[in-house]
């Protein structure tokens, strides 16, 4: 893609695009989201750097390496073996909302203190999490790191 990845770019510019186009980005984020989670895959990696912007700095999901295709009968609030899920890669996608709007560093660190040889993802505590105080979508990222308040990324896209 033309402008990289998300966090490159916002590195290079150093300012926030202006609040049209975070929502723009937003909406295509959480619609990519939505329509990974709808064909039963958990992301497990949903980071800026795996966003890649276009040249109309249209957004696109990539990279699904760390990424699990559940059984059709599986539910996605469901953790997979390694603790991720539907709630887990709402979180990060927060994350990145929260680096958009703010040109800050935001780490929804799923392994944070956690021994090296552990394997299962663990949600980060909320004061692990940065302030959302004074941030035009702040209210909208709160809901999105308290595990349960979207049962799934569509509720997400409806508000």
């Amino acid at each position: 893609m033309e402008n990289g990845d998300l966090q490159n770019y916002l590195d290079k510019h150093k300012q926030s695009p202006d609040e049209t186009r975070q929502l723009d980005w937003f909406r295509a984020m959480a619609r990519a989201l939505a329509h990974v989670h709808d064909h039963h895959v958990i992301a497990a990696d949903v980071a800026a750097q795996n966003f890649l912007l276009s040249a109309d700095l249209g957004v696109k999901l990539s990279d699904f390496n760390q990424s699990t295709v559940l059984l059709l009968d599986v539910d996605g609030e469901t953790a997979n073996d390694y603790g991720y899920s539907i709630y887990t890669d709402i979180g990060q996608l927060d994350s990145v909302v929260y680096i958009a709007a703010t040109g800050l560093n935001c780490e929804f660190n799923l392994f944070k203190n956690l021994p090296y040889e552990h394997t299962h993802a663990v949600r980060p505590k909320r004061e692990d999490l940065p302030s959302t105080k004074d941030i035009w979508v702040g209210p909208i990222i709160e809901r999105c790191w308290a595990k349960g308040s979207f049962r799934n990324t569509q509720e997400l896209l409806d508000v």
